[in-house]
């Protein structure tokens, strides 16, 4: 492993005359060597697996390589143009992303003039270049770039080339390349990493509260409406969707600081963006859970086919559907109206976040607690309501975890794994229904008796994963009174009641 190099940028003030005049100055040597070209494409998954973890990933098309950079390391390997495949690179990536799909974020094209630096700690190859950046899926106009390169190879030069550059010439090192190249190009960044200004503090009144939850939402919505729309992976369409309902659940929360008609108009927007949606969501859910079944049960092809088939084309007639609607001013306006709810809250409301955060999240936490009365036996359809009751919780504590700290955080990740059981059930009930419709739609057309034979084992799959679900959350339930317990004890701070929820 070498440690990567050092970019830097030359701002248009300064040319290529000057800084090297700039480091003629404190005794580097400039010679030339060879043309400098390259054609390099940024890769990540749609949420940012890999920027989370530090690591840049890119096609070097020049060098017919793959090279993952990390803080202080790069790993190289070849692979095909789909990505790394079975080297050391796979390897890191697939620790990282698991199976996610990697995702062109940005080219880069750049030409210019390879020279070498000779200084006192010995040679340095680096390059004069211009970038062109690209968008790779078209959507936004090139920018250029000019900048300086440092190879991999400068090694411990780099440190005392920066302070020079920067001492001498005004260059400042870019940290992020993927990041800068983005922004240039008016991208957003994968995974739509939350700015500081939208985190809620402690110290927040509640009209901020509103406000950066709100907006956060609406980020959410512009970041992911590209992904959807190029149906480049089904993420896209599950990250919308959930901003869709953590706008719900925020504005069922903020409701007595919000006219009354303003939540009343951004509900039924959100409502229908939820329905186009859902729509799509709920046929990807679907498809990607019967491909697995049916590869299992060992149906016969031409069976699969239909089922699969039939699937798929309604998939396609609810992503235009859905296409249309993102692409369209409504969408647009919904998002903008997202990004300017005002709130105003009544006499006696508390003053901080942290106080009505606390508060809400305990009333939250009861709500669910309540069920435990009732859950010996419970129906699939109370299982669906607390499952929503469970969802409601948890985005409750979200929007006041910056707040409030590490319990809160705890307490998220417990309420995932029962929101986990839920939902596993939810999606056994929901494909047994779509299930019961095809196998309608099968005997109507005078399917073969084979069809409706393997129609039959994929609902029994289904019910048998529907008991399994209900008989983990029965053994997990115990669990959740202590945790509930812990997390309100955990809230009851000096000045926090339970007003405002």
């Amino acid at each position: 492993m070498d440690k990567p190099g050092c970019t830097f940028l030359v701002p248009p003030r300064l040319s290529e005359d000057r800084v090297r005049a700039a480091l003629g100055a404190l005794g580097w040597q400039v010679s030339e060597a060879a043309p400098a070209r390259r054609h390099d494409t940024f890769v990540d998954t749609h949420d940012g697996h890999l920027a989370r973890a530090g690591l840049q990933l890119r096609r070097c098309r020049e060098r017919r390589r793959w090279e993952l950079f990390g803080a202080d390391e790069l790993l190289v390997e070849r692979g095909t143009a789909a990505g790394p495949t079975r080297g050391a690179v796979a390897r890191r990536v697939a620790e990282v992303a698991g199976d996610a799909r990697l995702l062109p974020l940005l080219e880069v094209r750049g030409t210019g003039r390879a020279v070498r630096l000779g200084g006192p700690g010995g040679p340095v190859d680096a390059a004069f270049e211009t970038w062109r950046l690209c968008d790779p899926l078209g959507r936004c106009a090139e920018k250029e770039l000019r900048v300086l390169t440092l190879a991999p190879s400068a090694g411990e030069q780099v440190g005392r080339l920066a302070e020079s550059l920067r001492r001498l010439a005004g260059l400042e090192p870019v940290t992020d390349v993927v990041a800068e190249g983005l922004r240039r190009l008016g991208l957003p960044r994968p995974g739509a990493p939350l700015p500081p200004g939208l985190r809620v503090t402690a110290e927040d009144p509640p009209p901020e509260v509103v406000r950066k939850v709100l907006a956060r939402q609406a980020l959410a919505l512009r970041t992911n409406v590209d992904g959807a729309a190029l149906d480049l992976d089904p993420e896209f369409v599950h990250d919308l969707r959930v901003a869709t309902r953590r706008s719900r659940a925020a504005l069922r929360l903020f409701r007595p600081l919000l006219a009354e008609e303003s939540v009343t108009a951004l509900r039924a927007e959100l409502t229908w963006a939820a329905g186009v949606l859902g729509a799509v969501r709920d046929l990807d859910v679907l498809l990607d859970r019967l491909r697995g079944q049916l590869a299992r049960t060992g149906v016969p092809r031409s069976a699969a086919r239909w089922v699969l088939g039939r699937l798929e084309r309604e998939r396609r007639a609810a992503l235009a559907a859905l296409v249309e609607a993102l692409r369209s001013s409504r969408f647009a306006a919904l998002v903008e109206a997202l990004d300017a709810v005002k709130a105003s809250p009544p006499d006696g409301w508390p003053a901080t976040a942290a106080n009505w955060g606390a508060a809400a999240i305990r009333r939250a936490a009861r709500r669910v607690g309540s069920w435990q009365a009732a859950a010996g036996e419970p129906t699939g359809a109370e299982l669906h309501r607390l499952r929503i009751a469970f969802k409601r919780f948890r985005y409750t504590c979200e929007f006041f975890a910056d707040a409030l700290g590490d319990e809160v955080r705890e307490a998220i990740r417990e309420l995932v794994r029962f929101q986990d059981i839920l939902g596993a059930h939810q999606d056994a009930v929901v494909a047994l229904h779509r299930l019961d419709g095809l196998v309608g739609a099968a005997a109507r057309s005078g399917a073969r008796p084979a069809l409706l034979v393997a129609l039959g084992a994929l609902q029994q799959v289904q019910r048998e994963e529907a008991i399994g679900r209900r008989d983990a959350f029965a053994r997990a339930w115990p669990r959740l009174p202590k945790r509930l317990r812990r997390l309100r004890r955990g809230l009851r701070r000096p000045g926090s009641d339970d007003e405002g929820s």
